[in-house]
C-alpha cells in the first residue's frame, strides 16, 4: 500500500463475527525515516482463533444466572490452554479467541451448586457452541436468628414449599425434626437445617421458586420462643437472604460461684447468695444455680459468702450463650496476731499496723490490731510479704516484731498469722590473696537500712542483732575479682555461721572501639611473671580479671591495627585502658577452575595504584589477599592475567567501620580462541563475534582471508558473522568461524515520463533471491540502485500516485555477479493540489488536516493531506477535468486545536496539470479568557471596595484586586480557557457597625475568549438616634417637593420623557454587552475590550500592528467630552485584528475619524 503523505495512520482488520486476530489494528506515524513501512518491515495480522459461547441456566428455567465462572479447557493439552469467563445477564458468556480444537467447559461458583457442571465442546472451522447444557442445581437461602442483638445457636429452620423432581434439594436434613409439628396450610417440609454460632442458617441449594420457613427449637435445658413464627421467600435467578433476623425470647439461664482457679481445677463454694438485679438464689453444693424466665439484656450479678467478697458485674443475657460467667471470689480474710509482751521501755503496745504487700509489686495494704494486738482483713487472692509497722524511734529503741518480713499466699480465708521478736548473729570468712584488714562487707534486705561490718586481718566478720528474713552480705572493694561479690543469707530462727567470699583475682577495666583478642602478660620487675594469656574484647567496655597485681602488658590481636600495638595497664590504677583501631583488614579471593600461578591483584586508592601480595592455597585454585583500610576508603580490586578472564572484571567497594572478610571474590577460568579463514581468500572483510551481554568483537581479515579473535569467555554460545559491500558471505557448514565468498550482482532503475524526463519520487520495490526485500524512491534524475544480490529472480514494480508506469511490473533474471539496467516509463493520470498554510501574521502552520471534496459529477471523490513541518500542502490524487471543494477537515479527531480557517472553503477546477497557488489560513483555538468586570454602586464606595475572584468551592482568593474609584476592572491576568467554575464577589472596608452592607457574588465559567460580569454592591450608613420620628423628618421635605412639581408640571414631563428614553436606551446597550459577555464560549472572538482610564498589561499581538495615528491622544479627550453629552460614560479601544489582504489593499493608515 504506497503512502504519499508523512501522517497518523491506522490500518484495520475486520474478520467474520466470532474470530479474533492479533492485533485488530496498527497504529502507524509515518515519519520517512524511523516508522515500519520506511524500513521495510511488515504489517502483519496473526489469527487467534474462533469463539466458543453458551448459557449456565437454572434447572427447570430457560434462564440463569449471572456471575458463574465459566473455565474453558484445552482436552489436549491442559497446561497450555485455560482461559475463565463470568457469565453475564441470562447467564450468557463467550470465550474469544480460541484455537481449532477440543475442550471441556467447566462452569463453577463459590456459592451455588452446579449440575451438570461439565461438557464437551469442538472447535472445527468456525465458532463452537455449549448451547445450555450447564446448570445451576439452586440457590442458597440464608437468615439468621438473634436474641436482641446477640446470636443464638441450635435453632432448627423448616422448609416449606412444592417439590420438582427436575431440580431436587440437596445439602439440608430431609428427615422431620423430633417434635415438630406445621400448621395446617402449609405446603409440605423439604429439609431443615440448624442455626450455627453466629445464629445464622443457610439452605444452600434451593431451587428457583416460592418458599415458607418456620423455625422451631427445644433444647435439652432450654426453651425457645421464636418470631415470626414463619417467612414467605422467593428463590429467583440468585441467592435469596431473609432481611429482618428471627428474635428468641423467654429462656433458662444458670452459673457458678467458684472460691478459685488455681491451677486449672475449679472449687466450687455451695450456699452462696447469688443475685440478678433484683431476683437472687442460692448456690448448690458444687457452686451452680439456676434462674428460670430470663430475658436478653443487661443485668448486674453479684454473690454474698462468710469471710469471702465477690465484686459485681454486669453481664448481658442472650440465649446464644445462657450459662453465666463464673463469679470467682475477689477477696478472702485474713485474721491474726501479734504479740505485744516483753516491749522495751517507752514503747506503748497499741494499737499497731499490719502491712501486706503484694509480692514484686508497690501495692500495700494495712490492717490495725485491737488492744489485744488482733488484726483481721479482706484481701484479694495473691502472695503477700507481711511486717509490723515499726516508727524509726521505736526501731532506735530496739522493737522488732517477729521476722523482718514474712510471705503469705492467699488463695482462701487464712487465720493464725503470729508476730513475735527475734534477733540473730550473722558471720562469716573472706579469702583474700593479700591481708583482708579494713575490707568492708554490707548485710542489705529490703525495706530494711543496709549494715556494715569490717573484715580483720584473717577476713573473719559479723553482724549482731539481725532480725528473720532475706538478707545478702556483700563485699565492697571494686578493684579486686570475685568468685561471688555477694552470697544470699536466710535468718529464720538461729544464727547464722559459716558464710565465705573468695577474691579470685584484680580487675583490669579496658575500652576498645571494635570487638579484639588481646594478648596480656605481667610486665613488673623482680615479679614472678605468669605465662601469656589471652582474652576476647567487645566493643565497649571490658573487664579483665589478672591472677596477680602488678603491671601488665597489652597487645592488641587480629584484623585491626590500632593507634599503639602495645600498652601498660597497671593493676594499682581505677583509670581504664583505652584501645582505639585506625585501620581495619579487608581481605578477598580469587577462586580458579583450574590451578594456576598467573593470577595478579591490582588495589586503586583514589590516584594511588598498588599491587597486592596474594597467597595461593589448594594447589594453585584459590589465590587470597588482603589490604588494611581506613574508614570511608574508596578502593578497586582488578585481578590481572595473561591467560585468564575474571568475573566480574573488577569489584569496588568502600571501607567501613569493621573488618570485612572475603568482602571481595572473583571468578577466574582460562579464556578460548575463535578462529577461521574465507574461501576463496578475501582480504578486508569484517569478522564480528557476539553473544548475549557481551559487546561485539571485531577483527579484519588478512591476505590470506584468515582471522583470530580471543580471549573469550568459555562455554557461551558465539555468534560469528562477516560481511564486506558487494559480496555475499555465507556460513561453512560444518566448520564454525569458516565462510565462503560470492561476489554480488547490481540491479540499476531509470524511470522517465512520457517524454522522455527523470521521474523523482517514485516508489521501488524489489524483492527475490534469498528472502531480499527492498522498497526505495528514485533520486532527481529519476535513479536507483540496488547492490549486494544474490543470483536469482527478482520481481520489481514501480508505484507513485497519479501515475500509472510501462511496464507495470517486471520480473527480471540476474546472473552472479551481473549488472543489470531496466528503464520504467510513467504517464501521468492525476493531479496535485499545491499551496501552504499559514498562521494570520505568515508563519508556517504544520499539522493542518486539509480535504478536497468533489461534486456528484465526479462521484464525490475525496482526497487529503496534511501540512508540512515548512506549511506546505500537496493533495495528491485528483482527478482531471473534476471541480473540488477544498476547506480545513472537520471532525471529532480532526484539527481539535484549530478554530476555523480563512477562506472556509475554495472551488478549484482540476484541469489536465497541478493547481498551485492555494493558501490557507488557519486560527488556533485561544487558550486564556480575559475578564472585565463592572461595579454597580454609589461614587463615594468605589474606593472602600475591592474585588475578589476565587475556584469555586474554595475560600482562598485567586485574585484581589482593589477597584480604585473606577467602576470598571480588569483582571489584571487573564484565566486559563480550562471549563473550570470561578466567584467573584465584592469585599468592603466599611465598618459593619456604622453601615448595612448588601453585596452579591457571581459564578461564571472559563470558557471563552471573554467574559464581561457585573457586581451590584450598596450601603447605608445606620441612623444614629434610633428614638428620632420618621413623620417630623419626611414631612417638610415632601411638602415642599410636591409644591415645586405642582409649579413646573409641564418642564417635569418633558424631562421625565427624556429621563425614561436615555433609561431605555443605555439599559438596551447594557443588555447586550451582558449578552455578549455570556455568549463568549463561542468560537471566533476577536475583539479585546478595555476602558481607557486603566493601565492594562501589554499583550503579544495577534496579526500585523500598525502604527496609531499621532493625533490620537488629542482625538480620545474629545471623543470622550463629545460621548458624555450624550449619556455614554466609558469610552473604550478597541483592538481590531485585520487580515493582511486588507491592509495590503490599503494607501495609508486608517483616519481617526473612520477608527
Amino acid at each position: 500500500m504506497p503512502i504519499y503523505d508523512k501522517g497518523d495512520y491506522v490500518i484495520k482488520l475486520a474478520p467474520p463475527d466470532g474470530w479474533s486476530f492479533e492485533p485488530s489494528e496498527v497504529a502507524l506515524s509515518v515519519d520517512g525515516e524511523t516508522d515500519m513501512c520506511s524500513q521495510g518491515q511488515d504489517v502483519d495480522f496473526t489469527f487467534q482463533g474462533f469463539g466458543v459461547t453458551g448459557q449456565v441456566i437454572s434447572l427447570g428455567s430457560t434462564e440463569g444466572p449471572a456471575g458463574v465462572t465459566v473455565t474453558l479447557t484445552s482436552t489436549s493439552d491442559r497446561d497450555r490452554l485455560k482461559t475463565q469467563v463470568t457469565t453475564g445477564p441470562a447467564g450468557r458468556f463467550t470465550f474469544s479467541p480460541v484455537p481449532a480444537g477440543d475442550y471441556e467447559v467447566t462452569a463453577s461458583h463459590p456459592v451455588w451448586k452446579l449440575a451438570p457442571h461439565r461438557t464437551q465442546v469442538s472447535v472445527r472451522g468456525d465458532n463452537g457452541d455449549v448451547g445450555t447444557q450447564l446448570a445451576v442445581a439452586g440457590f442458597d437461602v440464608s437468615g439468621k436468628v438473634v436474641s436482641g442483638s446477640e446470636p443464638v445457636s441450635d435453632v432448627t429452620f423448616v422448609l416449606h414449599g412444592r417439590r420438582t423432581e427436575a431440580a431436587p434439594l440437596t445439602g439440608c436434613e430431609v428427615s422431620p425434626a423430633a417434635g415438630y409439628t406445621a400448621r395446617s396450610g402449609l405446603p409440605p417440609a423439604l429439609c431443615r437445617v440448624v442455626s450455627d454460632a453466629q445464629g445464622r442458617f443457610v439452605f444452600p441449594v434451593v431451587p428457583s421458586g416460592e418458599y415458607v420457613v418456620v423455625p422451631f427449637y427445644a433444647g435439652a435445658r432450654t426453651r425457645f420462643d421464636v418470631r415470626p413464627t414463619e417467612v414467605e421467600v422467593r428463590v429467583a435467578q440468585d441467592s435469596a437472604a431473609i432481611g429482618e433476623p428471627f428474635q428468641v425470647a423467654g429462656y433458662t439461664i444458670s452459673g457458678r460461684v467458684l472460691t478459685s482457679v488455681a491451677g486449672g481445677k475449679k472449687v466450687g463454694l455451695g450456699g452462696a447468695t447469688v443475685r440478678l438485679d433484683s431476683r437472687s438464689v442460692v448456690t448448690e453444693k458444687d457452686g451452680s444455680y439456676t434462674i428460670e424466665g430470663a430475658n436478653s439484656g443487661q443485668f448486674r450479678l453479684s454473690a454474698e459468702a462468710e469471710s469471702v467478697q465477690f465484686e459485681s458485674r454486669t453481664v448481658t443475657v442472650s440465649p446464644s450463650a445462657p450459662q453465666l460467667p463464673d463469679l470467682v471470689a475477689a477477696a478472702f480474710q485474713v485474721c491474726g496476731k501479734v504479740d505485744l509482751s516483753n516491749l522495751p521501755d517507752g514503747v506503748s503496745a497499741g494499737p499497731r499496723s499490719v502491712e501486706f504487700k503484694v509480692a514484686g509489686s508497690e501495692t500495700a495494704y494495712t490492717a490495725v490490731t485491737a488492744a489485744d494486738g488482733a488484726f483481721c482483713t479482706f484481701l484479694r487472692p495473691a502472695t503477700y510479704r507481711l511486717r509490723v509497722v515499726v516508727s524509726e524511734d521505736e526501731r532506735k529503741r530496739g522493737l522488732s516484731f517477729g521476722s523482718a518480713q514474712q510471705e503469705l499466699a492467699v488463695s482462701a480465708p487464712v487465720s493464725g498469722v503470729a508476730f513475735s521478736p527475734f534477733r540473730a548473729r550473722v558471720s562469716g570468712t573472706v579469702r583474700c590473696l593479700e591481708s583482708c584488714a579494713g575490707l568492708q562487707l554490707t548485710l542489705s534486705a529490703e525495706g530494711l537500712l543496709p549494715r556494715a561490718a569490717t573484715a580483720v586481718a584473717d577476713g573473719r566478720f559479723a553482724f549482731d542483732g539481725v532480725l528473720p528474713g532475706q538478707y545478702e552480705v556483700t563485699v565492697t572493694k571494686d578493684e579486686w575479682c570475685w568468685a561471688a561479690s555477694s552470697v544470699p543469707v536466710t535468718v529464720s530462727a538461729a544464727d547464722v555461721t559459716g558464710l565465705q567470699l573468695i577474691q579470685s583475682g584484680y580487675r583490669l577495666t579496658l575500652i576498645t572501639s571494635h570487638s579484639t583478642e588481646i594478648l596480656f602478660r605481667l610486665a613488673s620487675a623482680g615479679s614472678t611473671a605468669p605465662a601469656a594469656d589471652y582474652a576476647t574484647l567487645t566493643a565497649g567496655s571490658n573487664t579483665l580479671c589478672v591472677p596477680a597485681a602488678g603491671v601488665y602488658q597489652v597487645e592488641p590481636r587480629g584484623c585491626h591495627q590500632f593507634q599503639e600495638p602495645a600498652l601498660r595497664a597497671d593493676t594499682t590504677s581505677a583509670a581504664p585502658l583505652e584501645l582505639r583501631a585506625v585501620t581495619h583488614r579487608v581481605s578477598g579471593s580469587v577462586s580458579c577452575r583450574e590451578a594456576t600461578k598467573d593470577v595478579r591483584v591490582r588495589l586503586t586508592v583514589e590516584t594511588e595504584v598498588t599491587e597486592l601480595e596474594t597467597r595461593a592455597e589448594d594447589g594453585g585454585k584459590v589465590h587470597r589477599f588482603s589490604v588494611q583500610a581506613r574508614p570511608g576508603q574508596v578502593m578497586t580490586f582488578q585481578p590481572q592475567s595473561d591467560t585468564m578472564l575474571f568475573t566480574p572484571t573488577y569489584r569496588q567497594l568502600t571501607a567501613g567501620e569493621d573488618c570485612a572478610d572475603e568482602a571481595v571474590t572473583f571468578q577466574a577460568r582460562k579464556g578460548t580462541f575463535i578462529s577461521g579463514r574465507i574461501s576463496p581468500s578475501l582480504a578486508g572483510a569484517r569478522i564480528t563475534v557476539s553473544a548475549a551481554d557481551m559487546e561485539p568483537v571485531t577483527a579484519i581479515t588478512d591476505d590470506k582471508g584468515a582471522y583470530q579473535i580471543g580471549p573469550l569467555v568459555p562455554d557461551r554460545q558465539y555468534e560469528v558473522d562477516a560481511e564486506k559491500e558487494g559480496y555475499v558471505l555465507t556460513k561453512t557448514d560444518g566448520k564454525p568461524g569458516h565462510f565462503e565468498a560470492r561476489k554480488l550482482a547490481e540491479l540499476r532503475l531509470r524511470v522517465t515520463d512520457e517524454a522522455g524526463r527523470p521521474l523523482p519520487g517514485v516508489l521501488l520495490s524489489v524483492s527475490g533471491g534469498k528472502d531480499y526485500r527492498r522498497n526505495s524512491l528514485t533520486d532527481e534524475d529519476g535513479r536507483q540502485v540496488f547492490l549486494s544480490l544474490s543470483p536469482g529472480q527478482y520481481f520489481i514494480r514501480p508505484m507513485m500516485k497519479e501515475y500509472e508506469f510501462t511496464p507495470a511490473s517486471k520480473m527480471a533474471e540476474i546472473a552472479e555477479g551481473a549488472t543489470l539496467e531496466v528503464t520504467v516509463s510513467g504517464r501521468r493520470v492525476a493531479y496535485s493540489l499545491v499551496g501552504r498554510v499559514t498562521t494570520l501574521t505568515g508563519d508556517p502552520e504544520p499539522g493542518v488536516v486539509v480535504e478536497a471534496v468533489a461534486g456528484p459529477q465526479c462521484d464525490h471523490h475525496q482526497e487529503e493531506a496534511t501540512s508540512e513541518p515548512t506549511g506546505a500542502l500537496r493533495i495528491r490524487g485528483l482527478r482531471p477535468q473534476c471541480e473540488y471543494t477544498v476547506r480545513m477537515k472537520t471532525g471529532t479527531d480532526t484539527n481539535t486545536q484549530f478554530s476555523r480557517g480563512i477562506p472556509d472553503s475554495q472551488t478549484v477546477r482540476v484541469a489536465d496539470g497541478d493547481v498551485s497557488g492555494f493558501r490557507l489560513v488557519a486560527f488556533r483555538r485561544l487558550g486564556e479568557m480575559d475578564v472585565t468586570v463592572r461595579v454597580v454602586s454609589a461614587p463615594q464606595h468605589l474606593s472602600s471596595l475591592r474585588l475578589v475572584v476565587s475556584a469555586a468551592g474554595s475560600e482562598a482568593p485567586l485574585i484581589s484586586q482593589p477597584v480604585a474609584g473606577s467602576p470598571l476592572v480588569v483582571l489584571p491576568a487573564p484565566l486559563a480557557r480550562d471549563g473550570r467554575q470561578y466567584v467573584a464577589r465584592l469585599e468592603s472596608s466599611l465598618s459593619a457597625a456604622t453601615h448595612t452592607v448588601r453585596s452579591a457574588e457571581v459564578a461564571f465559567t472559563a470558557d471563552a475568549a471573554a467574559r464581561h460580569i457585573e457586581l451590584q454592591f450598596s450601603a447605608e450608613r445606620r441612623p444614629v438616634d434610633a428614638e428620632l420620628g420618621a413623620g417630623p423628618v419626611l414631612g417638610l421635605p415632601l411638602t415642599l417637593l410636591a409644591v415645586l412639581l405642582a409649579v413646573n408640571q409641564r418642564k417635569c414631563l418633558e424631562m421625565g420623557k427624556k429621563l425614561w428614553a436615555k433609561y431605555q436606551a443605555r439599559a438596551g446597550a447594557g443588555a447586550a454587552r451582558r449578552e455578549s459577555g455570556g455568549a463568549a464560549a463561542g468560537d471566533g472572538v476577536g475583539v479585546i475590550v478595555r476602558p481607557v482610564t486603566v493601565k492594562v498589561k501589554a499583550r503579544k499581538p495577534i496579526g500585523d500592528r500598525r502604527p496609531a495615528p499621532a493625533n490620537l491622544p488629542a482625538f480620545c479627550p474629545e471623543l470622550r467630552a463629545r460621548l458624555a453629552a450624550e449619556g455614554i460614560e466609558q469610552v473604550f479601544l478597541v483592538q481590531v485584528t485585520v487580515l493582511p489582504e486588507l491592509l495590503a489593499a490599503a494607501e495609508s493608515p486608517l483616519p481617526p475619524a473612520d477608527l
